[in-house]
């Protein structure tokens, strides 16, 4: 990969974060919409679908019941929940 393509790239990576982080999205088209009005032409729903696949980006609901894709930092799930602790020798 050039370093201009991996730059394109990070830079449509960090405008992907930034939407998903600052507006609700619900479906793919409009995250296409969104990134075609920031010069991120050529978005079809293939690359959309990678690019949240690749960001661990899921759907859930928002506070208005309404299903939008988010970040996994944003689920608010602490890290050490997420690790698994074997029991103690004492249980």
């Amino acid at each position: 990969m050039t370093s201009n393509r991996k730059q394109k790239e990070s830079l449509l990576v960090q405008a992907f974060k930034r939407l998903l982080k600052e507006q609700c999205y619900g479906s793919q088209g409009q995250l296409a919409e969104a990134l075609a009005s920031q010069g991120f032409e050529d978005m079809s729903q293939a690359k959309i679908s990678r690019l949240l696949s690749k960001l661990g980006a899921v759907k859930t609901r928002n506070t208005n019941n309404e299903m939008i894709y988010i970040l996994p930092d944003e689920l608010a799930v602490p890290k050490s929940c997420l690790l698994y602790t074997s029991p103690s020798p004492r249980d």
